[in-house]
């Protein structure tokens, strides 16, 4: 079975049509819906999802800076790190997790800042965790299930035109809460990201 951000029940749910019974489109639909937020996105299928249950490693590289980027995870899920084969003490002071980063650096006595530790550009770091979200983030799920509703309304222009349904919308790509939804995500995650 594939991974979804939303499901065909939900997306029949949204519908309220009782003459819309035909499961296998509504499957092929929210598999639709979800593989093109993910292309939107510009991240691979089914990057949303909840983590698995144990921790797995995944392979990084140092960037010349205290900072080092992860991929989504589940907060406090490290379980194991190391840096060019140094490897260091989970829940240590040699480092701490900030939204996303982990940021090198040890307390100093008479600051409350850490002194940085730069990790060489191209230093291998292996982190293991449990990758991916605690949840399919909400408002992923409600772009999903409002753009695959939107696409089913689309298919019936007829029906569209009778029931009074703006031109624009007709001709419209993505529903609005689906765009900006992915425009959110895409400048999180997407690959084309450059402040990493």
């Amino acid at each position: 079975m594939p991974d979804l951000y939303v499901t065909a029940a939900e997306l029949k749910a949204g519908a309220q049509e009782s003459d819309a019974s035909n499961t296998d489109s509504w499957e092929l639909l929210a598999l639709a819906v979800s593989r093109m937020f993910d292309r939107e996105c510009e991240v691979p299928d089914s990057y949303f999802m909840p983590a698995a249950a144990a921790a797995s490693e995944r392979v990084f590289r140092g960037k010349g800076t205290e900072y080092v980027r992860l991929d989504p995870y589940v907060a406090d899920s490290i379980d194991a790190l190391s840096v060019a084969d140094e490897v260091f003490l989970v829940g240590g002071d040699d480092y701490y997790e900030n939204e996303g980063y982990l940021v090198f650096g040890v307390p100093t006595p008479t600051s409350s800042q850490p002194s940085s530790i730069i990790i060489e550009n191209g230093a291998v770091v292996t982190v293991s965790a449990r990758w991916g979200f605690a949840a399919i983030p909400g408002e992923i799920r409600q772009a999903c299930l409002e753009q695959g509703l939107f696409m089913w309304r689309k298919r019936d222009l007829a029906f569209t035109e009778l029931s009074g349904i703006s031109s624009a919308a007709i001709v419209a790509k993505f529903s609005p809460t689906f765009l900006a939804t992915v425009e959110r995500y895409r400048a999180l995650y997407g690959r084309n990201t450059y402040f990493a």
